[in-house]
């Protein structure tokens, strides 16, 4: 989340290796702009949890006044 200057290097649970964490929600929603599309979103509890679900609602919809919606 936030800028991509600021955004760590982290490890995808998944597929077990780096991610550079250089696109993200932001980009994801410019292409699909782009693309004349609307996104739908998912979590996976398998690699993330509540808490990390719980931060990208905030963080995609609360208008302002949150250190999450403030990024």
């Amino acid at each position: 989340m936030g800028p991509k200057e600021t955004r760590p290097t982290r490890l995808d649970l998944a597929w077990k290796a780096m991610d550079p964490n250089q696109f993200g929600i932001h980009e994801f929603i410019r292409w699909a702009d782009k693309v004349g599309t609307k996104p739908m979103m998912a979590i996976n509890l398998g690699t993330r949890g509540l808490s990390e679900a719980k931060d990208l609602v905030e963080y995609c919809n609360h208008p302002e006044g949150s250190t999450l919606s403030d990024l």
